[in-house]
């Protein structure tokens, strides 16, 4: 039996090290292995990260496989060569998170990408639990060059711990999961608790037709707010219900005026006053419309 040259053919994978995103390969040569009578096969096994066994190299035929498929021997119309590339699909240089206020902020950079549709953003509340897919972002498609990229979550909760990791997909619906990154969301600091209640000038003033009163509380109570004309009738009751203690001054917090009696009908311009009952405490303030 006459020996048959095995050719050989040499493949560049680009590992990216522990922020590898893109499907790592374990690569080993396979001796030759005996297809029939005087004929020989080199192959090169790749196993992906999804758990398959790939396999590439030339065949007895001295046709070319390109390490797309689980079928032995998977042959392609190769052009010359005693060698090919087999690029990986992305290569991702950064991946990191950050807090501002109540939001996580992601983002990653690309140096190349290789088909690449986009990337889905997985996240959980344990390390090692079940991850719910929490967005997508689209990809570069093909570049040689780097992509930054961002995504904000905004459904998290102060005093939490977030795991997050990307995962990409490419054209042919490849997915491929990279590391996982860890982000504790600060506790907001609890507001200063007013030494003594207050009720505030209201503003703006003069106003037409809405007007905003603010107010602190030193301890949780029940608020209501009574306005009076000039002629000491009740025009509106402003019912706030139980408040914790804490100071109301901002427009998002403080009670509200609308300029309305409590038939819904505008008051005339003119002289008001305004009471707040907070418990046991009471103090009054003066405003006025102008039209």
């Amino acid at each position: 039996m006459k020996d048959v040259t095995t050719r050989k053919i040499h493949f560049s994978i680009i590992i990216l090290g522990l922020l590898a995103l893109t499907s790592q390969l374990l690569v080993s040569n396979v001796a030759a292995q005996e297809l029939g009578p005087q004929s020989t096969a080199f192959h090169t096994i790749g196993l992906h990260a999804n758990g398959k066994v790939y396999t590439w190299g030339y065949n007895a035929k001295g046709q070319l496989g390109d390490g797309t498929t689980t079928q032995r021997n998977y042959p392609v119309n190769a052009q010359d060569s005693g060698g090919g590339d087999f690029s990986l699909p992305v290569e991702l240089s950064s991946f990191s998170a950050t807090t501002s206020g109540d939001k996580v902020i992601i983002r990653w950079r690309t140096e190349s990408e290789n088909n690449n549709v986009g990337f889905s953003i997985y996240r959980s509340e344990v390390e090692n639990g079940k991850y719910t897919q929490i967005g997508f972002v689209n990809g570069a498609g093909n570049t040689a060059t780097f992509s930054d990229y961002i995504f904000t979550d905004t459904k998290v909760e102060s005093g939490k711990t977030y795991y997050y990791y990307l995962e990409d997909v490419d054209v042919a619906g490849v997915r491929s999961k990279n590391i996982t990154i860890k982000v504790v969301v600060p506790i907001k600091l609890a507001e200063a608790i007013p030494k003594e209640f207050r009720l505030l000038q209201n503003y703006p003033n003069p106003f037409n037709p809405e007007t905003w009163i603010p107010y602190d509380i030193a301890e949780d109570v029940t608020v209501n707010i009574y306005i009076y004309n000039i002629q000491g009738q009740l025009v509106r009751h402003l019912n706030i219900g139980t408040q914790v203690a804490g100071s109301y001054t901002t427009k998002d917090r403080c009670a509200y005026w609308d300029g309305k009696d409590e038939l819904g009908q505008k008051v005339s311009s003119g002289i008001y006053w305004y009471k707040l009952h907070a418990g046991d405490f009471e103090a009054t303030q003066r405003m006025v419309i102008v039209k």
